[in-house]
C-alpha cells in the first residue's frame, strides 16, 4: 500500500524522495547527524528528528506536521 496522504518516518539510510512521488504528505528522517537530516530535508524530507529521541519527540513533529496541514486552505 502506498503512502497516499499519510506521514511516512523512515531512518536516514534509507531516505528517497520517492516517498513524496507516492504519495507521501510528509516524511521525517530519524537522522544520524544534525547534518544527515539537513541532507535529507535538502532532498525532499519535510522534517528531521535525532533517530535516537524518544517517542514523545517523535509523535510531537508528526502532531506538528498534521496540525500543519489541517490548518492549509483548500484551493
Amino acid at each position: 500500500m502506498w503512502p497516499d496522504g499519510d506521514v511516512v518516518v523512515t531512518d536516514g539510510a534509507h531516505f528517497t524522495a520517492w516517498w513524496i512521488c507516492v504519495g507521501a504528505a510528509h516524511v521525517i528522517v530519524l537522522a544520524d547527524s544534525p547534518a544527515q537530516g539537513v541532507e535529507a530535508c535538502a532532498r525532499g524530507a519535510t522534517s528531521w528528528v535525532d533517530r535516537d529521541c524518544d517517542s514523545e519527540t517523535l509523535l510531537e513533529a508528526v502532531s506538528r506536521l498534521t496540525a500543519a496541514a489541517k490548518q492549509e486552505p483548500i484551493h
